[in-house]
């Protein structure tokens, strides 16, 4: 993908899920509010609000809030993360460059139930969190990749 347009959909991460509907796959939509921010429903009792809250050439921050149902029989989750996206730049001799994204995802909640959850899932929890951040950058590589078709 160019690395302008991989930048720009992490920009608007509302028409990285229209590009993907486009493509025929489903996705979740992603709305983008007035002053800035994007927000995700399910309509079961998940909803999340973020908004970029830092910039360099090769990072994004990205602060998020909302509540998550895990499952079918446990109560919405109040939760809070930090997406850290990475994207350094190596120039090329030609006058492009190569980049390869990585994600950091902090996440914090106070809810027992969702602690207890992870106990569960005790040594599976880093590799769940690992394919999370998989998702998180196949999301945006995606059409940026597609384009270049």
């Amino acid at each position: 993908a160019h690395p302008k347009v991989y930048d720009w959909l992490l920009d608007h991460p509302d028409r990285a899920s229209l590009a993907w509907r486009r493509m025929g796959v489903p996705c979740v939509g992603i709305d983008a509010t007035a002053d800035g921010r994007f927000e995700w429903a399910d309509g079961k009792g998940s909803a999340v609000a973020w908004r970029a809250v830092g910039r360099t050439p090769d990072r994004v921050v990205w602060y998020a809030a909302g509540t998550v149902k895990p499952g079918l029989l446990m109560p919405p989750v109040p939760v809070k993360a930090v997406a850290v996206f990475d994207a350094p730049r190596t120039p090329e001799g030609d006058g492009t460059a190569t980049f390869a994204p990585t994600v950091r995802v902090y996440f914090q909640t106070d809810n027992r139930a969702a602690v207890a959850a992870l106990r569960v899932a005790g040594p599976a929890a880093p590799r769940m969190a690992d394919q999370g951040a998989e998702q998180l950058l196949l999301f945006f590589r995606g059409p940026a990749g597609y384009l270049l078709e």
